[in-house]
């Protein structure tokens, strides 16, 4: 008899230890972001032809509701190192502040970035590369890293 009771006495035990699990999985503080575009695709080369302009727009997701202030978004070019660029393609901005001011901390929207002023790093006439983007909000958390389509500088 004592053998029956003590059974459900141990299955009560495991319900009430796993209560007091959490449901958020480790990582789910990251930030998410996604590729929406970069417009336009094709500019004329800066050094040549003057002053051009690209805007990438990203979504994002931020389930803790940290970016912003002493957040960093961060660009780089995926083409081939030159002494021409000697931040190695590598591009970091400040992230204007998205923290809700109250209610939900699981904050969506997008952001846009500009990168002014494209030139070729080779000695081509063209240059194609797409770019790689992630986010590292308040608390360190670095999130995914997307890859743009590319962006083609030309000199003609």
């Amino acid at each position: 008899m004592r053998t029956s009771c003590f059974i459900p006495l141990i299955t009560i035990i495991f319900l009430w230890a796993g209560c007091g699990i959490s449901n958020v999985k480790p990582g789910d503080e990251k930030p998410e972001i996604t590729f929406e575009s970069i417009q336009p695709s094709t500019v004329k080369d800066f050094l040549t032809h003057g002053k051009n302009v690209v805007e990438i727009t990203i979504g994002f997701k931020d389930p803790n509701g940290d970016l912003g202030g002493d957040s960093t978004l961060v660009v780089k070019a995926l083409r081939t190192p030159s002494s021409l660029d000697p931040t190695g393609g590598i591009s970091k901005y400040s992230v204007p502040d998205l923290s809700p001011r109250s209610g939900s901390k699981n904050i969506t929207g997008k952001l846009k970035v500009r990168i002014d002023n494209l030139f070729i790093t080779t000695l081509d006439t063209i240059q194609v590369f797409p770019y790689e983007i992630y986010i590292i909000d308040q608390s360190g958390n670095k999130s995914n890293t997307i890859t743009t389509s590319p962006v083609t500088i030309t000199l003609n």
